[in-house]
């Protein structure tokens, strides 16, 4: 049976305390996602590792807009709960995929169009440039399916 949370009545600090350690483990597993990724990374020697290395600022550019998107939409979808307006809930969750879709669509496929030039600038060379460039044209497909992850639900 799954027990429902009123966010709109009692007290902000017991609600804050409630949601936490949730938040807490999340923020933890995603560190010991990227440890470890950037530990067996390491293992395929330095060329792979500084490859992974200059992926890490073009993917925080994305990653941000599509946080962006989420933390408007929250605001959004927090005043409609907060309001009791159920439907306006389901159609900005809506508006929110729909648009994060195509955001991060349009900016995957420039990045996709721009990539060589984008790791250029950022002084990648030679096989790391073209172990990085291999990397993000996978991660620049799936994209705008992984951010909305990002979105309220």
């Amino acid at each position: 049976m799954k027990k429902h949370f009123d966010l709109t009545t009692g007290s902000v600090m017991r609600h804050i305390w409630r949601m936490t350690p949730p938040m807490i483990v999340a923020f933890l597993a995603m560190m010991i996602f990227n440890l470890s990724d950037t530990w067996f990374v390491s293992k395929l020697g330095t060329i792979p590792l500084a490859a992974m290395g200059f992926t890490f600022p073009i993917m925080m550019i994305v990653h941000s807009v599509g946080m962006g998107i989420a933390l408007g939409v929250s605001s959004c979808v927090s005043r409609a709960i907060g309001q009791g307006n159920h439907e306006a809930v389901k159609h900005l969750c809506t508006y929110a995929i729909l648009l994060t879709i195509l955001v991060m669509s349009v900016i995957s496929l420039l990045a996709y169009l721009t990539l060589p030039h984008l790791l250029s600038a950022l002084g990648a060379e030679g096989e790391a440039r073209e172990l990085a460039k291999d990397y993000l044209f996978i991660v620049f497909a799936f994209i705008p399916v992984t951010v909305i992850c990002y979105e309220p639900n």
